[in-house]
């Protein structure tokens, strides 16, 4: 009798303590996020620049792409572009994070962080994309008529005259992070010229208000090709593919590094990290869409798809550039 009641008993506990595991496990076992799902059949993707731009025009390829990939879901895009951005910033970074609301906008943001425009960084968002692969950097110009025949000209006139040489940029803007980057690479001191969009910074440069700018790689040739303007260097890290003939500014002052204007689709903060990488993962197909790439080609850029890491390493990188421009600028 004992014998069988020491038996029974341990059949017990051994079923006790498999429940036990079972509920264990249980609890630790959850659901992959998907996005987009039931709940988030409406996405709306608020802007932060004004419609015709390229950061409008890029976020019109992937909701394009979106809509086409996922039929049975609206992405609806609103451009709020008051204050500079901060209108959509700050509606973003303090709605859920519940999959329905988005930003998109380029690293600009983080400029203005750095500058004072803005209290808050794209770290404190949910980074969800890094929208953009390879594109083409500006080049150094200056006007036809222009004493320097190079880069090297530029930067000696200029440490021979402090504050003298005057360049042409635009504020808040990726621009002026080149800039940044390039007077803490070469030593000189410029004056900047807060002159707007790359527009009326032609204008001033061709009617002798400032004395070199950084114009984009388009625009350049075409000015170029016009007669208006001589090419001194390359802005990106490495000589231009299809201009060898000019120097890159690293290869000449090695402390510089390239910043580029790179949007980026940002969730609130409230958005947990598995939501995050699950909206990552919703367009990893994106870079093998044809009308994708044919789209971003028409802006001289290649869409390339970065995992929800490789995003917040791409940052990261950027992040320390830009701070590091900024404060080469005294900010």
């Amino acid at each position: 009798m004992k014998k069988l009641l020491a038996l029974l008993l341990s059949l017990a506990m051994i079923v006790s303590l498999a429940a036990c595991g079972s509920g264990s496990n249980a609890s630790t076992e959850h659901k992959a996020v998907v996005w987009p799902n039931e709940k988030t059949k409406v996405v709306n993707i608020i802007c932060g620049a004004s419609p015709g731009g390229n950061t409008d025009a890029q976020l019109r390829i992937w909701t394009d792409y979106m809509q086409r990939t996922y039929p049975g879901y609206q992405f609806v895009v609103e451009n709020d572009s008051n204050g500079g951005g901060v209108s959509a910033f700050e509606r973003v970074r303090n709605a859920e994070g519940d999959g329905t609301t988005f930003l998109w906008y380029h690293n600009g943001l983080d400029i203005m962080r750095c500058i004072g425009r803005y209290d808050y960084s794209m770290s404190d968002f949910a980074i969800c994309g890094y929208m953009v692969g390879n594109q083409n950097a500006y080049f150094v110009v200056v006007p036809k008529d222009s004493p320097y025949q190079t880069i090297e000209d530029l930067v000696a006139d200029a440490k021979a005259r402090p504050g003298e040489v005057i360049f042409g940029g635009q504020a808040a803007a990726s621009r002026q992070i080149l800039y940044g980057s390039f007077v803490k690479a070469c030593g000189a001191e410029f004056s900047f010229v807060d002159l707007g969009s790359e527009g009326p910074t032609m204008t001033a440069l061709l009617g002798g208000n400032c004395d070199f700018s950084f114009i984009s790689y388009n625009q350049s040739l075409n000015y170029l090709q016009s007669g208006d303007v001589r090419i001194l260097a390359y802005c990106g890290d490495e000589r231009a593919k299809d201009h060898q003939e000019y120097p890159s500014l690293k290869e000449i002052y090695p402390e510089y590094s390239n910043f580029f204007n790179v949007p980026f689709l940002l969730g609130p903060s409230k958005m947990d990290a598995e939501l995050a990488r699950a909206v990552n993962a919703s367009f990893k197909d994106m870079e093998k869409d044809a009308k994708v790439q044919e789209s971003y080609g028409t802006m001289s850029q290649t869409y390339i798809y970065y995992d929800y890491d490789k995003a917040q390493e791409l940052f990261k990188r950027d992040l320390a550039v830009l701070e590091g421009a900024c404060k080469a600028m005294g900010y």
